[in-house]
């Protein structure tokens, strides 16, 4: 890695030793550039160690802390000493770039070595050695960010594509059903306007009837009165006339 880019503090990683216990360590890189700087941190032994973020970015003139964790131990190794290997990889990025924007393959060769410590602790301690770059360098060739951001802004894109395909062929079947719904319910209105008329039909043809069977009661009565009333009327002039009749003969 390019001096320049990056310092690292400390640069000499010490781990406390407890049986059973895990022991983490805080490194500072700083970017002493006016460049976006990212980093990958790598390690001979995955298993035991523990590096949170492994992978980042430095923005101009400013700071960005990782930790390095030793996981549990059983036993302390052989005098105090450890032979595991801790490498830094960096490389400048275009500005603006953010972590989600890295990818492993992005960071080149550049190596920063991370030295043992020589000081103890109170307790016993776990030291860092130096690691060669030649057996941890990545030999694939890192792309551009920009292709990696038009990459992601595709994919977003074909996302939000199928969701709105996938909302409209939604909502397309929700029309069509409720479509069919409109569909019976105004059938049935017509079937109920159509029997709504023919009853109205019905009615109109039993009120005629009625009225036609009034009008021949009515005549019929009619007649019954004149025929009753005349016989009536005769006999009072039968009478009359007898009355009249008695009367010249007594006379």
């Amino acid at each position: 890695m390019n001096k320049e880019l990056l310092d690292i503090q400390p640069r000499e990683l010490k781990f406390t030793f407890e049986r059973k216990k895990r022991s983490s360590c805080s490194i500072q890189l700083i970017n002493n550039s006016n460049q976006y700087v990212a980093f990958k941190v790598k390690t001979t032994s995955p298993k035991n160690y523990c590096v949170q973020p492994n992978i980042g970015i430095v923005r101009p003139t400013s700071t960005c802390n990782f930790t390095v964790t030793m996981q549990a131990q059983r036993e302390a190794p052989p005098d105090m000493q450890c032979k595991d290997k801790f490498l830094i990889q960096s490389t400048i990025v275009p500005f603006g770039t953010t972590e989600e924007d890295i990818k492993p393959s992005m960071v080149p060769t550049a190596v920063e070595e991370l030295k043992p410590s020589k000081d103890v602790d109170s307790k016993p301690a776990k030291s860092v050695e130096e690691l060669k770059p030649s057996k941890v360098v990545d030999s694939k060739p890192a792309k551009s960010v920009e292709e990696l951001k038009l990459a992601k802004e595709i994919e977003e894109l074909k996302l939000a594509k199928e969701i709105e395909e996938q909302k409209l062929a939604k909502a397309t079947e929700e029309l069509n059903s409720k479509l069919k719904e409109w569909k019976v319910k105004l059938s049935e209105a017509d079937t109920s306007i159509a029997k709504l008329k023919a009853e109205g039909n019905t009615i109109i043809q039993e009120r005629e009837a009625l009225r036609q069977e009034l009008a021949v009661l009515r005549r019929k009565n009619g007649v019954r009165r004149v025929n009753v009333g005349f016989p009536l009327l005769f006999v009072c002039m039968v009478g009359l006339i007898g009355v009249v009749l008695g009367y010249i003969l007594k006379r």
